[in-house]
């Protein structure tokens, strides 16, 4: 006997949509939580990655051999004398990126000339985090 008038099938849908809705609901969470903590890690990887060039731009030697020079020498080489050295980030907004694997930032920072902005783009694969790209524009 059906006591609310409703056919077995019809009960078994609502049940079936019930069951997706809340699927749904906890898969959302799931993913939420994860892009959260891909973010996180990623914007932590690029404030390390970050203070790790500053050290390098400050106290590199800029007479290095041609032959020497690495991505990072180049940059620094090209923009220290018309910056001068590093003082302090301002500010930075720092995105990871899954494809292409890299975490890029945009940051204006406060060096013994002025302030530039400036911008970068490091690989982010396994422990391949090298600097792909880094340039300075100083604002006026």
């Amino acid at each position: 006997m059906k006591s609310n008038g409703l056919p077995a099938s019809t009960k078994f849908g609502w049940i079936l949509v019930g069951g997706v809705l809340v699927g749904l609901f906890f898969g959302g969470v799931f993913i939420g939580g994860s892009v959260r903590t891909f973010r996180h890690r990623t914007e932590a990887l690029g404030r390390r990655l970050i203070s790790d060039f500053h050290e390098e731009y400050n106290s590199a030697q800029l007479e290095a051999e041609p032959a020497q020079t690495t991505p990072e020498l180049a940059a620094i080489q090209q923009n220290r004398p018309n910056l001068g050295k590093f003082n302090k980030l301002e500010s930075c907004q720092i995105k990871g990126y899954i494809e292409p694997s890299s975490v890029r930032a945009k940051c204006v920072s406060v060096l013994e000339k002025g302030k530039a902005e400036e911008s970068f783009v490091f690989r982010y694969y396994a422990d391949d985090h090298r600097l792909l790209s880094y340039k300075a524009t100083p604002q006026h």
